[in-house]
């Protein structure tokens, strides 16, 4: 299982695989900023794994379940949703 917003592994870690940790912080900063600079825009603003907004947790005891091969696959699809070669969903919204 995948869980989502925060690292869930703590609940069951039997179970849980990782998380796709969801950085709360990072809209609350950047509308802050952009109110700041007076750039913010009234529309729906989307942040992913290419913005920041989402980042993949640990595998815990999954860790060694899991070859290297299937990490490098991971690593590499999420280096290829941040260089735009991958489309990049789902997205935080704020």
């Amino acid at each position: 299982m995948i869980g989502t917003f925060f690292d869930t592994a703590a609940f069951a870690p039997d179970t849980i695989v990782t998380t796709v940790v969801v950085n709360f912080d990072l809209p609350l900063v950047t509308a802050i900023q952009q109110i700041l600079e007076g750039k913010l825009e009234p529309k729906v603003h989307l942040l992913g794994f290419g913005d920041g907004g989402l980042e993949l947790a640990s595998y815990g005891k999954f860790d060694g379940k899991i070859s290297e091969e299937k990490k490098r696959r991971i690593i590499q699809l999420i280096a290829d949703i941040k260089n735009g070669q991958v489309a990049d969903m789902p997205k935080l919204r704020f």
